[in-house]
């Protein structure tokens, strides 16, 4: 694979593109991250989604994949695809990094007889050509906020809640939450009980 041909390569981060009018839906994400996540020549990398976007305006003819059913070409559209990213990556502790291509796209104020761009081109930036203003899903972007390593209930710490917390998922007693997969095995044992040990002990 691509990635066993760069075994001796010296890189820290895997970087994710995805479009999903190229691309498809969210579960082909899904399955690029896990693909990436179960690859031993990427063992302990950081993934980020280095670039993204989804149409606030009509988009081309010459797409893929239409998500328009599930999130319409519209502000609010873009924005509701934008939160269930965002969701979506923060099951993956791994993923440390979102980035949108091209958010500041903004021709507000220009003559739009000799200089417009996007408008007939790439509708997906984060910012309204016609008034200027911020679109909803920019504001979407500061729920992007990568789980702290070991933070299985989410309270910004990691301490013996955690621990307890995959246990209760163990036993049946809660549902299983593949972010508190700490070795990125598929499943939640005693190996991850480990790791947020661990992690409470600064290891």
């Amino acid at each position: 694979s691509y990635y066993r041909a760069i075994e001796t390569a010296d890189y820290d981060i895997v970087g994710l593109s995805y479009y999903p009018y190229y691309h498809y839906g969210f579960n082909y994400l899904t399955s690029a991250i896990t693909n990436v996540m179960n690859n031993q020549s990427c063992n302990g990398k950081e993934i980020m989604i280095v670039e993204t976007g989804y149409y606030h305006k009509w988009q081309p003819d010459n797409i893929t994949f239409d998500y328009s059913g599930t999130y319409p070409i519209s502000n609010e559209g873009q924005r509701a695809f934008t939160a269930d990213m965002i969701q979506t990556l923060l099951r993956y502790p791994r993923v440390t990094g979102f980035f949108w291509w091209w958010p500041e796209a903004n021709e507000y104020g220009l003559d739009w007889n000799t200089k417009r761009v996007t408008d007939s081109w790439y509708n997906a930036g984060l910012w309204d050509n016609e008034n200027g203003r911020a679109l909803p899903a920019l504001y979407e972007l500061s729920a992007f906020a990568p789980a702290v390593v070991g933070d299985v209930t989410g309270d910004g710490k990691v301490d013996v809640s955690d621990v307890n917390a995959i246990i209760n998922m163990m036993l049946g007693k809660a549902d299983v939450n593949l972010i508190c997969d700490m070795n990125d095995d598929g499943g939640i044992d005693i190996a991850d009980i480990n790791a947020i040990i661990n992690a409470m002990l600064g290891k």
